[in-house]
């Protein structure tokens, strides 16, 4: 882990501040299978991602793994598989497994009926002034303007968040695509930025806010090996993205398998541990993700 947090946006794309746990403590048996299973069905997980988003951006303020392909699945071309492999060579050690508006995307499907379904279980709350519509759009997005705050008036809070919840994706790698054919130059950590900051002011406002806030939670810093993957750095923001609205398994799921998150955390390339002929240990895995899975970003 670094030892100097990320902190300016100039800096990162995705700043430090992981806290020391997630409001997840299960009181349930999950000592087998069947267990693990039902608590994860239960409505209470399932939407806990939705909750956690939606309070996080109120206090302060989809693709599934273990599919072949899974660089195409993550916007990932040829180009930066390779590169992700040299990287995997060189420093995991050897492996056993070798014109819209630019930006937008499909949400998907499988992040849509949680949202709509949570949405659907709360009381409505309808801003009767312009200072209140101006409180909750700059706790729910990136900022208001006064035909925003005037539009807002009057009307619930539950229906600007249900409008929010099918508004297609920004996607940042997307963007930076649609910006290098523009421009012919090859796509730098500045672009990844200067996408992210396009994210900002586009109309998915509430999904933009809630993966910013899961950014501070799942972090992968722009210093060190990172940086050398923008591609990488946007399909991983993007990933956050599309989980903004989903359920808490999948998305710690995206997480531990996207490229990005195995060389800040080093285990990319990962293999098991092996013994010699007289039964010392030569080779061991890298637990550094295993750990800081359980110890900042789940169970704490």
């Amino acid at each position: 882990m670094p030892t100097e947090p990320l902190r300016s946006i100039d800096r990162g794309l995705l700043p430090v501040g992981t806290p020391s746990s997630l409001p997840i403590r299960p009181l349930a048996d999950t000592t087998t299978p069947a267990a693990r299973t039902a608590l994860w069905s239960l409505p209470a997980w399932r939407h806990t991602l939705l909750a956690t988003g939606l309070t996080l951006a109120l206090a302060a303020c989809g693709g599934s793994g273990g599919e072949s392909g899974d660089g195409e699945r993550l916007g990932l071309d040829s180009a930066d598989t390779a590169e992700l492999q040299t990287h995997d060579r060189t420093k995991a050690g050897p492996t056993q497994s070798g014109q819209r508006r630019p930006g937008a995307q499909s949400t998907g499907t499988s992040s849509q009926p949680a949202a709509t379904a949570a949405a659907s279980n709360h009381p409505r709350w309808t801003l009767t002034s312009p200072a209140e519509a101006s409180r909750f759009l700059a706790q729910a997005s990136y900022g208001s303007s006064p035909k925003d705050i005037k539009a807002l008036t009057g009307r619930t809070a539950n229906e600007w968040i249900e409008t929010q919840f099918s508004r297609p994706a920004t996607s940042l790698l997307n963007t930076m695509r649609y910006w290098q054919q523009r421009s012919g130059k090859a796509i730098t950590l500045t672009d990844a930025h200067n996408a992210w900051w396009y994210s900002t002011v586009q109309q998915d406002q509430l999904r933009q806010r809630v993966a910013f806030a899961l950014s501070q939670i799942f972090v992968v810093s722009t210093n060190g090996d990172v940086s050398h993957f923008p591609k990488g750095i946007a399909s991983y923001y993007d990933m956050l993205a599309r989980n903004a609205f989903g359920n808490f398994r999948q998305l710690l799921e995206d997480v531990t398998l996207h490229p990005m998150m195995g060389v800040y955390l080093t285990h990319i390339g990962n293999h098991k541990e092996r013994f010699d002929s007289t039964g010392k240990l030569t080779q061991a895995p890298d637990e550094n993700y295993a750990r800081e899975v359980m110890q900042l970003f789940t169970i704490g």
